[in-house]
């Protein structure tokens, strides 16, 4: 339903230009604008500096035995599903020793992504609601259901790996 409300609504770059002018302020676009250069730029240090510190192998040999040990004894069997099963073993698996640590380039990337989330959720909250607002009541009662199980849904897998 979401989908086809897009398809129908934009058909050119033009229209989305369209409805962004309508919908916010010169004032809220100049903001975004500078909030998503600042991301953008953010983001290319931040990959820089995973590419030159090699931090992509030094990732997998993190992550490699901490998935293998998630997925041990076929408790956990979709990550997707992270609350539960699949937190429990990776807490019992990095609470086993004290010597596993997240690399310092990997969880650079990690609190980035963090700083950036909380950023957008403290600066746009308002908007968000606003535009949350304008396309419930485009949509039906059970498709505004399913977008609220999927929010929450997010909110509570986020919430679990947030305190592995």
């Amino acid at each position: 339903e979401l989908a086809d409300l897009v398809m129908k609504r934009f058909n050119s770059v033009a229209d989305i230009e369209e409805a962004i002018n309508e919908f916010f302020s010169n004032e809220e676009r100049t903001q975004i604008s500078s909030d998503a250069e600042e991301a953008g730029n953010d983001f290319i240090e931040v990959a820089k500096g995973f590419c030159n510190e090699r931090c992509f192998d030094e990732s997998a040999l993190y992550f490699k035995p901490l998935l293998n040990a998630m997925h041990e004894e076929g408790s956990c069997t979709d990550a997707s599903e992270f609350c539960g099963s699949c937190q429990e073993n990776a807490d019992s698996y990095l609470s086993a020793s004290t010597s596993i640590a997240m690399p310092c380039c990997l969880k650079n990337v990690a609190e980035k992504t963090i700083e950036a989330y909380d950023l957008v959720e403290e600066r746009y909250e308002d908007l968000v609601e606003r535009i949350d607002g304008v396309i419930s009541d485009t949509l039906s009662a059970a498709a505004k259901e399913r977008v609220d199980e999927i929010v929450a849904e997010v909110r509570t897998q986020a919430g679990c790996i947030g305190e592995v």
